[in-house]
């Protein structure tokens, strides 16, 4: 579940659940949220659907959810400055807020895997980002074993500062003056996790190349055959009854990528 909420506003929010069976289910609040409160509806507003919506606060897990379809009010603070807190290594974006929920139809024994809900500020409508102002953020590539991933702090260009980047570890071009060693970053850990239905809105980054570009190349040589290749790929293990699904973003159809600064919106 996604929902975007105004600093000093709150949101209603119904914590859906599916039993094998057609029995009604009924949630459990297992996590806390981290800058936010949660509240159980108030008796007024569950029955007749008049404010106030928030009754009795959430304060401790596990906490069953009494409204309705396990309905219950998320209010974020009044002064959250715009969803930035501040660490060790000084200020930095937060992330979505977020509170994680089982689900059981009370007859069974046992819960559900854990559902999760995250609530992005208006200010910053993202679930998760990197803007690299003090490190890596532990950002790796694959296929590129001699050389790790590198932070800069610096700018380049009008539309890039603080970054991170990775150099070949082996020059290999063919013929054709492609390069037939490529190599791929992967994300942190905060990237994963159940984001199916997030991913429904954009995914935006920023990218450049000291040398070369992708123009004109859109598939790979490998084992005599040539393979398309992809700019954005996200593996969902899950999917598929667990047999797992990659979903991509194909090379040929993404803007042009001449090694100029670019940003994508995907």
């Amino acid at each position: 579940h996604l929902y975007e909420v105004a600093n000093g506003d709150e949101v209603v929010v119904s914590l859906r659940g599916h039993d094998l069976d057609g029995d009604a289910t009924r949630a459990t609040i297992t996590t806390l949220p981290t800058s936010g409160e949660l509240f159980q509806l108030s008796q007024v507003f569950d029955t007749h659907g008049y404010d106030p919506k928030a009754g009795s606060p959430i304060t401790a897990v596990p906490a069953v959810v009494t409204g309705k379809d396990s309905r219950l009010v998320y209010r974020r603070n009044k002064f959250d400055h715009g969803a930035f807190d501040i660490g060790n290594e000084g200020w930095k974006r937060r992330d979505a807020d977020e509170f994680e929920y089982t689900v059981n139809d009370g007859i069974e024994e046992g819960e559900s895997l854990a559902g999760k809900v995250a609530l992005v500020s208006d200010e910053s409508p993202q679930l998760v980002s990197s803007e690299f102002r003090f490190n890596d953020e532990d950002w790796k590539t694959i296929g590129n074993t001699g050389s790790d991933v590198r932070h800069e702090a610096s700018r380049r260009g009008e539309n890039m500062s603080n970054y991170v980047y990775a150099v070949d570890d082996l020059i290999d071009i063919d013929a054709e003056k492609n390069d037939r060693r490529l190599w791929k970053f992967v994300l942190p850990e905060k990237y994963a996790g159940w984001y199916g239905a997030w991913y429904g809105g954009t995914f935006q980054f920023t990218l450049s190349s000291f040398s070369g570009d992708y123009s004109g190349v859109n598939d790979h040589w490998v084992d005599d055959k040539y393979h398309p290749l992809n700019l954005v790929e996200i593996y969902c293990e899950s999917c598929d009854l667990f047999k797992g699904v990659t979903i991509a973003y194909p090379l040929s159809i993404a803007t042009k990528f001449d090694g100029q600064t670019k940003n994508y919106s995907l």
